[in-house]
């Protein structure tokens, strides 16, 4: 929920970088933890380590896509479905389920699927 503005009060954060952060935030669809923050570009990992006490995350507000009727593309934008193409993976295992994934872990089954790669996607996917 922090702006620009916030982003930019703290050490090693410029206006730049601020804008850098809230773009990365609105393309996942909200952080799920705050290292994340690392995942943004140009946020240096001894920055990163001089603000992370005071970051909070709040990931009740994360926008999640529906994994049951999103289209191969809406699953696509996601930064992490774009990755390795997941977003394939996902639709191509909801067909093999006769177009319904009843729980989330059933993710697990897919080819390459681990425990890593799932708790990275889960926070960003819902069944209705």
């Amino acid at each position: 929920k922090a702006t620009a503005q916030d982003f930019d009060a703290l050490y090693g954060i410029g206006e730049k970088l601020a804008s850098n952060i809230l773009k990365y935030r609105k393309i996942l669809g909200g952080f799920s933890n705050i290292n994340q923050l690392q995942e943004v570009y140009g946020v240096r990992a001894e920055t990163f380590a001089k603000i992370k006490n005071q970051l909070r995350c709040d990931a009740s507000s994360i926008t999640k896509i529906n994994i049951n009727e999103a289209t191969y593309y809406e699953m696509k934008s996601h930064p992490y479905l774009r990755d390795k193409d997941w977003a394939l993976a996902i639709t191509k295992f909801r067909k093999s389920q006769d177009y319904e994934i009843k729980q989330l872990q059933d993710l697990l089954q897919i080819e390459g699927m681990n425990k890593e790669i799932y708790n990275k996607i889960v926070p960003y996917l819902r069944l209705q």
